[in-house]
């Protein structure tokens, strides 16, 4: 059995050759002794597949949760206790999203509670949202939704991300909010690495929104802003613009200096009216197809500096 990987295990649990107490036992021994990361993260997910409600393992995976080195497996670790234990792993789930630093982690543990539809959950993930944001909302009166996706824009960038009524034009470097009602109209993230995009989920009022010279390579998802009506995506290495079509108010689009060559969704943006394309893989087709599909509904787009 020691010889065993953790998948020829799972398989011969499924296969009848192995009772399921074994199967547990070898996957905690493995997740918690090996020296091999990517066969420990496959033991997490295998006994996270046929854990069973034992005091025992939630026990085991409380441990992994609070003292694990990798953060991929806290990560794990905390959606097997939210979908399975947590019932009587509320406490766990809160020390951690009170002291976990690493951006990915967070925001992993932060989707299982939305996916998991109990009131449990639920009351945990509202209280997330009120701990994290804590400083946008008394200070910004920021809803706390909205609050924690300016705190996870924050940990990805590594710097705060600033009211523009404290924002000094000077600085090198840009990581302002704007805010109206209670809500995040105007955000730009300018000259950090950006190495997550998770927290445009959480701001559906968005307006207006910069992401320029962060190194990005691809984005989240656009789905949620459909209030969005300036996008400036200047200097990055993007190769798509994913949820085009969602941003159905986009009136400005600015996507210079990047590596994309197609724009799928560009002819239902019936808002739109300029777009800044230079600097990317478009040859004249390419071009010449996005005008005619603007054309072809009957509304006009101001493409400029087509051309490096």
């Amino acid at each position: 059995m020691s010889d065993l990987i953790p998948s020829e295990v799972f398989s011969s649990y499924k296969d009848g050759k192995l009772d399921k107490e074994t199967a547990i036992e070898y996957f905690k021994s493995f997740a918690e002794i090996s020296e091999n990361e990517h066969l420990r993260v496959r033991a997490v997910n295998l006994l996270g597949e046929i854990a069973m409600k034992s005091m025992d393992i939630f026990k085991f995976l409380e441990h992994l949760l609070i003292s694990d080195s990798n953060d991929y497996i806290r990560s794990l670790v905390a959606g097997i206790i939210i979908r399975n234990y947590i019932d009587i792993g509320q406490e766990a789930i809160r020390w951690t999203f009170l002291n976990e630093k690493k951006i990915n982690c967070l925001i992993m543990l932060y989707k299982a509670l939305e996916e998991c539809d109990t009131e449990e959950s639920q009351l945990l993930k509202l209280e997330m949202e009120r701990e994290l944001g804590k400083r946008y909302i008394e200070k910004y009166g920021i809803l706390p939704r909205e609050a924690i996706g300016l705190k996870f824009a924050e940990l990805s960038t590594g710097y705060e991300i600033m009211n523009e009524n404290e924002y000094s034009k000077d600085q090198k470097v840009h990581a302002v909010f704007k805010s109206k009602n209670q809500h995040v109209v105007d955000l730009i993230i300018s000259g950090f690495n950006l190495n997550n995009t998770f927290f445009l989920n959480l701001l559906s009022n968005l307006e207006s929104l910069t992401l320029s010279t962060t190194n990005l390579r691809r984005i989240e998802c656009f789905s949620n802003l459909t209030k969005l009506k300036s996008l400036d995506l200047t200097a990055n290495f993007l190769t798509e613009i994913p949820d085009l079509h969602c941003l159905r108010n986009l009136e400005s689009l600015k996507i210079e200096w990047n590596n994309i060559s197609y724009l799928i969704g560009i002819e239902k943006l019936e808002k739109i009216i300029s777009a800044e394309l230079s600097h990317n893989l478009f040859d004249l087709e390419s071009l010449s197809k996005i005008e005619n599909q603007i054309i072809s509904n009957h509304r006009t787009l101001n493409i400029t500096n087509r051309f490096p």
